[in-house]
């Protein structure tokens, strides 16, 4: 399959279809072939380059990148990025690396959208226990990929044992301390984007209701932060409110009954306010008829 746009580095591990805007590597796509070879000298030099790594001949990359996320998707990058080349870190390592313990499998999901692998190398978080976890270009990949990565043992079995011990104790003590990025790291700024919210149900305003009533009330919130509160008010009474935290940026159909106030009849309104992990807030109401 091709890619319009992308240019095809063939390397002696998997086929890459690489995208670029300007001098910066915006997408690299693993078992995928662009519409053309690479033209510019920069496209040149990041081919070279990652034909260079899949030969063992490169452990870094100079070129720049410049992946699209979300604030959480690069803060799980950028300590992916630091994992040293040869070594590996955990998901729940990751997550507690971010203040994040129980985020393991936020960190995963993140780890699935990085739109440049090799350069930030994700195939180098593994799960607990041993286990692989998931790669977006397959598993036999992910196991050639760190297979690359350890040092080549000599032929004779009493320098491969010497060497083995000599590379172990090395691989741990540079394992040990995660680096810095490696590479140019352009991220987007910072964001300034209040989440939305949409009310789906009730699917209008000044719906009526008696007094006393349960109103079940259905909401959509897309941020591009992760939503960490949503609550709820009526008459400027919290009626429900919970901390979480969404990786995927998007809570869908979060529905919750909101129990209406005894004895208060005419419009009132209920209020939902969201806030993400850029503190950036946004508040919506919806109006009410008791009688």
């Amino acid at each position: 399959m091709t890619h319009s746009e992308a240019f095809t580095v063939v390397t002696d591990i998997v086929d890459l279809a690489v995208t670029m805007q300007g001098d910066a590597v915006t997408r690299i796509q693993l078992g995928y072939r662009g519409s053309r070879p690479p033209a510019s000298a920069a496209e040149r030099q990041v081919a070279r380059e990652l034909e260079q790594y899949a030969r063992g001949q490169r452990r870094t990359f100079s070129f720049a990148v410049s992946p699209d996320g979300t604030t959480f998707d690069h803060s799980v990058w950028t300590h992916v990025a630091a994992i040293p080349y040869g070594c590996t870190r955990t998901y729940g390592e990751i997550a507690q690396a971010l203040g994040r313990p129980g985020a393991a499998r936020a960190v995963g999901a993140a780890n699935g959208r990085n739109p440049v692998p090799l350069v930030i190398p994700c195939h180098r978080v593994v799960a607990a226990g041993g286990g692989l976890g998931g790669y977006g270009g397959g598993l036999d990949l992910k196991r050639r990929l760190l297979s690359l990565e350890q040092p080549r043992l000599p032929l004779t079995t009493v320098a491969r044992t010497l060497v083995l011990l000599l590379a172990s104790a090395g691989v741990a003590a540079a394992c040990g301390t995660p680096e810095r990025p490696t590479f140019p790291w352009n991220t987007v700024g910072p964001d300034t984007t209040a989440p939305r919210i949409e009310f789906l149900a009730p699917p209008s305003a000044d719906s009526i209701f008696d007094t006393g009533d349960q109103i079940s009330v259905t909401v959509r919130i897309t941020d591009r932060s992760p939503v960490i509160s949503v609550a709820s008010s009526v008459l400027g009474v919290i009626t429900f409110g919970f901390d979480t935290l969404f990786p995927d940026d998007t809570i869908f159909e979060v529905t919750y009954p909101i129990a209406t106030p005894l004895g208060v009849t005419g419009r009132i309104e209920l209020r939902v306010v969201a806030t993400d992990t850029a503190q950036n807030r946004a508040s919506v109401g919806r109006g009410f008829v008791l009688q």
